[in-house]
Order: C-alpha cells, then sequence, then structure tokens
C-alpha cells in the first residue's frame, strides 16, 4: 500500500476576505523592492509579501487581485502567505502586472490604479481595464501609458 506523503506547507485557513482586507492602509507602490522585476525574486514567503504589497499598493482587493493573475482567491491567499509554489505562468501574469503598475504609477497615485482598472473607460471603448486584461489585450494598455509619457494624443 502506497502512504500519501506528507504535505510540506500548513494546512490551508480560512481565506475569506474579512472587512479588515478590504480596508488594509494602502502600501505606496515605490516602496516595492528595486530587484522586485526579477523572477528569480519569486519564492516562498518572500514572494508572498511582494504579491501582497503590490495588492495593498493599488488597493485592489483579494477577489479583484485574484482575477487579475487568473487565479482562485483560495491560490491568491495561499501565495500571499507563502504556503503554496508560485507556477511560472502565474509569476509571468504577475511580473506583467507589476510592471504594469509601476508604469501607470509614474502618471497617477498608485491609490488611484485600483478603482481605475474597475470603470468603464471610454479611451477602451467602454471596456473596464481589468476587462483588457482578462480578454489578453494588455497592449492597448500599455499603448495608452506610451502615448500619456510622451504627450501624444489618446
Amino acid at each position: 500500500m502506497h502512504q500519501k506523503p506528507q504535505d510540506s506547507h500548513p494546512p490551508f485557513r480560512d481565506t475569506t476576505p474579512t472587512p479588515r482586507d478590504e480596508d488594509q492602509p494602502t502600501v505606496p507602490i515605490n516602496a516595492l523592492h528595486a530587484t522586485a522585476f526579477s523572477p528569480h525574486a519569486g519564492t516562498g514567503e518572500q514572494f508572498g509579501k511582494r504579491i501582497l504589497l503590490l495588492r495593498q499598493s493599488v488597493d485592489l482587493p483579494r477577489r479583484v487581485f485574484a482575477l487579475v493573475i487568473s487565479v482562485s482567491e483560495r491560490s491568491l491567499a495561499s501565495y500571499e502567505n507563502g504556503y503554496r509554489p508560485v507556477t511560472p505562468a502565474v509569476l509571468r501574469r504577475f511580473i506583467e502586472f507589476e510592471r504594469f503598475c509601476h508604469a501607470l504609477a509614474e502618471i497617477v497615485q498608485p491609490e488611484a490604479i485600483g478603482p481605475w482598472l474597475q470603470q468603464p473607460n471610454d479611451a477602451f471603448d467602454g471596456f473596464k481595464p481589468l476587462e483588457l486584461i482578462d480578454r489578453g489585450e494588455m497592449d492597448r494598455l500599455w499603448q495608452m501609458i506610451f502615448n500619456l509619457r510622451s504627450g501624444l494624443p489618446a
């Protein structure tokens, strides 16, 4: 008979967002570590803190941030707490979103990013920026950042 291997992480906790989770103070996006873009900085508890820091800095609830990086809320909570290793696909999506947030924070206040992502925008044919991310049209958001940085009309 085969024995079930022991899990190397603590059992999952209830990760249902509490009012405290939503009311956490935002952290300035420039507080993120300068080497945050290194894909090698993505393991265990250190990476979980990096995810949590970005989520709080752009003022996104766990439910919405989970949608952005295409994971469940439970998985996101496990990543944030360092209980689950991050897959290469999740790491790639996180780094892309992190880079986008850093670029956008050069133009707008970081705490405005979360609400902006969730509002319909005429510049995107009435779609919410989050919907563009979900549809795989991140290039349209990068084009907007390029236009704003260079002073070109939208």
